[in-house]
């Protein structure tokens, strides 16, 4: 078996049979995500359906994630780390775990801990006022891992886009990603994230660089 792209009409195709009705509401659900259709392409309808929840936080992180490896991918000195563990500011029992969604190291350079950590950072999936939760969150990434922090939220029309120094040392930056963009295939969607994310990691890198 091999995976291979589908075609939206190929859907017309499918016979749905006694053998294989328990895929019919599979089929369903994909024929929007393959036409690439959006929440404002859907009209209200005349017939009952189920209702899809999808746990947007995680996904964005995951989203995050996989565009920052992809982009230290495309450079020789970092490497990207999903879920890193940090080391703990804090002591004592129970153990307080610290996951940021991503770190960026130089793998060119060495520290007491392994590789420099050049950047550190979170997503967070959500509008509105930024949170000081967050703001705390990050920051004690900051000073566990001496590198500046990028928290990344999606579009809001520049709403939540600010910066913070902690310590006068380390920059503390929140960016919100391109996610209204409308791109006529996946593939541009993406590209587009990356371009941001990469965007966004060099700048605060070369911040860092320039404040040292």
């Amino acid at each position: 078996m091999s995976f291979r792209p589908v075609q939206p009409a190929e859907l017309g195709n499918i016979e749905v049979t006694r053998l294989n009705e328990y895929y019919a509401d599979i089929l369903r659900l994909v024929e929007p995500v393959l036409r690439n259709l959006h929440v404002d392409n859907l009209e209200i309808g005349h017939r009952q359906s189920f209702s899809l929840l999808v746990n947007m936080n995680t996904v964005y992180e995951r989203v995050i994630e996989r565009a920052v490896k992809s982009v230290a991918e495309s450079h020789d000195r970092w490497e990207a780390t999903g879920q890193a563990h940090t080391t703990n500011l804090i002591s004592g029992t129970p153990t307080v775990n610290m996951y940021p969604d991503f770190a960026v190291s130089n793998v060119e350079t060495e520290t007491d801990d392994g590789d420099e950590t050049v950047v550190v950072g979170d997503a967070k999936w959500k509008t509105g006022s930024v949170s000081n939760d967050d703001i705390y969150q990050l920051t004690s990434y900051v000073l566990a891992r001496k590198a500046p922090g990028i928290v990344f939220y999606p579009a809001q029309d520049g709403a939540a886009e600010r910066e913070y120094q902690i310590k006068n040392e380390w920059e503390l930056k929140i960016v919100e990603l391109p996610t209204e963009d409308y791109s006529a295939s996946f593939e541009s969607f993406v590209d587009t994230i990356e371009t941001a994310v990469e965007d966004a990691i060099i700048e605060t890198i070369d911040s860092r660089d320039a404040h040292d």
